[in-house]
């Protein structure tokens, strides 16, 4: 077996949901014009209880023939400038955002930028466009839709107020289409100003050119992560789901999970919010900024209150070296330092963690949808920024039953995991293959009374064992005998291939038996870790066979006790396995593959970090940013949190890379299985859940390195 590695456990699992939250939002020309960047030391004011990196998808439009053609496709003077920008000047707004959002522990990531011709969409002022007028532009930005997705009659049109701009092509474009993990950003072309979506107005952040330095580009992606300006006032209820969206008065937190319910609850005002803010005491509308200065004063039942005060502290910061700095999502003349608000970033990880309702405005802005989609399908992925590009679920009834013992594993050479199921009451056997955009449509092999490995006393174990790219199956007996079943091309098991009787490898009270690549070849070996501390590893040949321990180390000690749980992992990426123990104490040590005469011979990393303890807590190894080094996922089984590890380029793990919630899926006490491995062969290791309901799930996920 390569780089591919599977994590595996069955747990119960409470999770929730996430999403959407207000209104599309405006900047002035004022704030456009602020370059200023932020200090990242002064936002150590928060110590941020999330992580996650969240991709940005930047699309540029530019129309090369603007300076000269007399007159635009779209019936008004070409009008403004016909350069194309490049990447560079978003990169410094992306990371002058960053400097701000790492308080709230978010971080953003520019995964691609294209520049795009598109003369109709770049118009300031564009009019009515028909699909079949702007389809070669709109496919051109989104390769993923096809070109007959609208018919050609279609009408989207621009946005009536505000900067005017042909936005909505891109909403409709971005919604039903765009990878569900990140956020779409628009640099348009001969307007000027920029605007953000609140999520569940769309999926698109406007910038102009002129706006990706400075602090434009935090504030916009701001609004998408549900953030208000401060003196915005609430309007309004939805007519379908009767809740309250609120550009909140006071900072409020727009949405939030109630303890009562765990599912998302709109507030109707600024004293039901009250109990979730930190420091905002403060009604915007009573402060002012002394003339061309950053000095925010506020008047609050009539005291004057000035920066420093802690009262006003999240709408204007005094730092120790006298300087004052405003809130990224004020509007404050140029030059002024931004940050965050504690109770921004509780707002934001709202949104991360939890999902409202899809909001008549937003489907109204989507307008009509392609064949195929429904209005439920336009929530998918808002709220999974930066982890989860999309679920798929089916009603698959597959191995579901107590007598039914599920496995995954790469059978068929495709690089895509696919599933096994081994019944142990009839002693069927079945395979059912991932499909390229990582589904399972159903069993696609049985094999009526296999009767393979199914007795008490009979354990199954996955690898590939012949080095042919293909797991496969091998059955340790407590009497002593060892079976392997190579998988054929079609990724089946028609019966065993190699029979060594009285082996006895592994087999006594409290020997575990693990399965990893440890000498590099391609092939997956034997590891026994004895209950006396022994350590044995028997290597395959050349046929995938085993003959008994290759290397013994005696009294090696390592991951024996109770209370310390042993992985296997290719954690430092050089083709061999490694070994991984975390200890119920807090300590994590890792022993690296050494030579086959030297091969585990003492820890090469230790560090005590208190990572996925507790009976709740079930840790899975796999390379999760597909980086070729195996990464750690620790999932409670009561709470539903879920923290990623990601390694580091010597192999270790010093600390959490992202922290968080996974919507309401795989959730309860119908949660059988739940598996890590690659189910379409992208982005690297997916979430894979199988539920006594006879529900089947794969959440894609898709952290970066």
């Amino acid at each position: 077996m390569t780089i591919r590695h599977l994590g595996m456990a069955s747990l119960l699992v409470t999770l929730c949901a996430c999403g959407d939250v207000d209104r599309n939002a405006e900047l002035s020309a004022t704030e456009a014009e602020d370059n200023v960047e932020t200090g990242a030391a002064e936002q150590a004011l928060m110590e941020p209880l999330d992580k996650r990196t969240i991709p940005i998808r930047a699309i540029a439009l530019a129309d090369s023939a603007c300076s000269t053609r007399p007159q635009s496709l779209c019936g008004s003077s070409c009008g403004g400038s016909a350069g194309e920008p490049d990447s560079s000047r978003l990169e410094q707004g992306i990371a002058t955002a960053n400097a701000v959002y790492a308080a709230a522990g978010i971080e953003f990531k520019l995964r691609s930028f294209d520049v795009v011709q598109a003369p109709r969409l770049w118009c300031p002022s564009p009019g009515w466009q028909t699909w079949a007028n702007v389809k070669s532009e709109v496919t051109a930005a989104f390769p993923e839709v096809p070109s007959n997705a609208w018919l050609n009659t279609e009408q989207k049109g621009g946005i009536a107020s505000g900067a005017s701009k042909a936005s909505d092509w891109w909403k409709a474009a971005a919604g039903t289409y765009a990878s569900s993990d990140e956020i779409v950003m628009i640099i348009g072309g001969a307007y000027s100003g920029s605007s953000g979506d609140f999520p569940h107005v769309g999926k698109v952040i406007n910038m102009s050119t002129a706006n990706l330095i400075g602090n434009t580009v935090g504030h916009e992606l701001g609004h998408y992560l549900g953030l208000a300006h401060p003196g915005d006032t609430a309007f309004g209820a939805d007519p379908e789901t009767d809740l309250t969206w609120k550009k909140s008065a006071r900072y409020d937190l727009m949405f939030r999970a109630k303890p009562s319910n765990g599912g998302p609850e709109f507030y109707d005002s600024a004293s039901d919010a009250s109990v979730y803010e930190s420091s905002l005491q403060l009604i915007k509308p009573s402060c002012s900024y002394a003339a061309g200065t950053c000095n925010l004063s506020c008047t609050l039942a009539g005291s004057l209150l000035t920066a420093g005060d802690p009262r006003i502290d999240a709408l204007v910061r005094l730092y120790p070296d006298s300087s004052v700095g405003v809130n990224i999502m004020e509007n404050p003349p140029t030059g002024c330092t931004r940050h965050i608000a504690p109770s921004q970033a509780d707002n934001v990880w709202s949104f991360l963690n939890y999902e409202p309702p899809v909001s008549t405005e937003f489907a109204e802005r989507v307008d009509t949808l392609p064949s195929g989609f429904s209005a439920g399908d336009l929530t998918a992925g808002r709220s999974r920024l930066g982890l989860v590009r999309s679920f798929w679920s089916d009603q698959a009834n597959f191995c579901r039953t107590s007598s039914e013992r599920l496995y995954a594993g790469y059978f068929n050479n495709d690089d895509r995991v696919d599933l096994l199921c081994n019944q142990t009451d009839d002693g069927d056997m079945l395979v059912n293959l991932a499909q390229p955009d990582g589904s399972f449509n159903g069993s696609d092999w049985i094999s009526p009374g296999r009767n393979f490995c199914r007795q008490a006393g009979e354990h199954l174990y996955i690898g590939d064992f012949n080095n042919d790219n293909r797991d496969d199956l091998l059955c340790n007996q407590d009497d002593g005998d060892m079976l392997v079943d190579f998988a054929d091309t079609s990724g089946r098991f028609e019966g065993s291939n190699w029979i060594k009787s009285n082996l006895n490898f592994c087999v006594g009270s409290g020997d575990r038996l693990y399965i990893g690549d440890f000498d590099g070849n391609g092939s997956d070996d034997l590891l026994c870790n004895r209950s006396n501390g022994d350590m044995l590893v028997d290597f395959a040949d050349a046929s995938g066979e085993f003959a008994g321990a290759d290397w013994t180390y005696t009294s090696r000690n390592f991951c024996v006790t109770a209370g310390e749980t042993l992985y296997v992992g290719k954690f430092n990426a050089d083709s061999k396995d490694d070994l991984l123990c975390n200890q119920s104490d807090g300590e994590m040590l890792i022993d690296f593959a050494g030579t086959t005469s030297a091969l585990f011979t003492g820890s090469n990393w230790i560090q005590d970090r208190d990572f996925c303890l507790g009976s709740s807590a079930k840790l899975h190894v796999a390379d999760i940013n597909r980086d070729g080094r195996d990464d750690l996922l620790c999932r409670n089984q009561s709470t539903g949190k879920t923290e990623v590890g990601l390694a580091n380029t010597s192999g270790q793990f010093p600390s959490i890379d992202w922290r968080g919630n996974i919507d309401g899926w795989c959730s309860g006490s119908s949660v059988k299985d739940v598996y890590l491995g690659d189910t379409d062969n992208q982005y690297g290791a997916d979430i894979i859940c199988n539920e006594t309901n006879g529900k089947l799930s794969v959440a894609r996920l898709r952290l970066e390195p």
